[in-house]
């Protein structure tokens, strides 16, 4: 075995090689006068050996990590020209493989690291590097810098784990307000929306489908409207209740704030501030009607929650409005 091509040293330690063989050995030592400590060569005798079998196991680490195409050059000589000998060599990766071998030497690429251990096996990268240490090579790293990166559900060239739209295409990745959700599923694309809040589940986002000020009137009504959407939506368990029934009472407040519009309009803001104080009054019964209604098993805490913190809302933008109304 001719290693004259490479640096490197034989697992072990001392003057000879430290192998483990199933018969007598003779490994030559190494040439001491070489600084990179190469093997010149290595013998090993066959004298009184039953063939088949296994003579010695010798593994032999090179000096300079993994090494790129053709760095070092394997002779097999047989030169006592008696009986056939089987010979096996694998060649390993390194630290890079964690111990798996790859005898066939396969390397699609053709970077010099083997397939088996290489973190790009369809993208040429000699150095194999891993800046963020998830397993994934950086020149195939779809997220670089997060931990994975190797799956794309969409197609767009951004990987999952860091994909604002991991179901969306979108190779740009943009989130055009910054809350996280890129701009292909954010059902407000130009508003700050994290929790993607849709009421009335019409696919627009809460915060830009009543852009207006939470203390007008203008705001109360598209609020009701948009809150009756939602529980329309609902299905009770059981009895006559019904996801209309459960939006009456938001309808009415969208049509007694269109009344208490109208009465400004006609310079009657006494009647709009007593209209607007009746409604607001009103919220806390149906508060307790939907408490009722869950304590019953009828609609979810989660449903009644909801409907109850968008009333709540309501009542304090008409409280608003109707003390600017003094």
């Amino acid at each position: 075995v001719d290693y004259s091509q490479t640096g490197g040293e034989f697992t072990g330690s001392g003057a000879e090689v430290d192998c483990t063989a199933a018969a007598a050995w003779f490994l030559s030592v190494f040439n001491d006068q070489d600084t990179e400590e190469q093997l010149l060569q290595a013998h090993i005798s066959l004298s009184g050996v039953a063939v088949p079998a296994e003579v010695a196991t010798c593994a032999f680490e090179p000096g300079a990590g993994v090494p790129a195409s053709e760095d070092f050059t394997i002779t097999i000589d047989d030169v006592e020209g008696g009986a056939n000998a089987a010979v096996s060599i694998t060649v390993d990766c390194g630290d890079t493989s964690g111990g798996v071998a790859n005898p066939d030497q396969a390397d699609a690429d053709a970077d010099g690291v083997g397939d088996l251990c290489d973190l790009c096996p369809a993208d040429a990268d000699a150095s194999n590097a891993d800046t963020d240490a998830d397993g994934v090579g950086d020149v195939c790293d779809l997220c670089a810098g997060v931990t994975g990166g190797r799956d794309d559900a969409d197609g767009d060239g951004v990987g999952d784990e860091c994909d604002l739209c991991p179901a969306d295409a979108d190779p740009t990745d943009a989130d055009a307000d910054s809350d996280g959700r890129g701009d292909v599923c954010d059902n407000c694309p130009g508003d700050a929306n994290a929790s993607q809040s849709d009421v009335d589940v019409n696919g627009v986002g809460d915060v830009c489908q009543c852009p207006m000020a939470t203390g007008t009137l203008e705001y109360i009504v598209c609020a009701a409207y948009q809150t009756a959407g939602y529980a329309k939506t609902i299905q009770p368990n059981g009895g006559r209740l019904s996801g209309r029934r459960l939006a009456r009472p938001f309808l009415r407040m969208a049509k007694r704030m269109n009344q208490a519009q109208r009465a400004i309009l006609l310079d009657r803001a006494d009647r709009a501030k007593r209209r607007i104080a009746r409604v607001s009054a009103s919220i806390p019964r149906v508060n307790s009607r939907l408490a009722s209604y869950a304590k019953r098993g009828r609609i979810t805490d989660g449903e009644k929650a909801l409907l109850i913190a968008e009333a709540d809302g309501l009542k304090v933008a008409m409280d608003t409005v109707a003390a600017e109304l003094d």
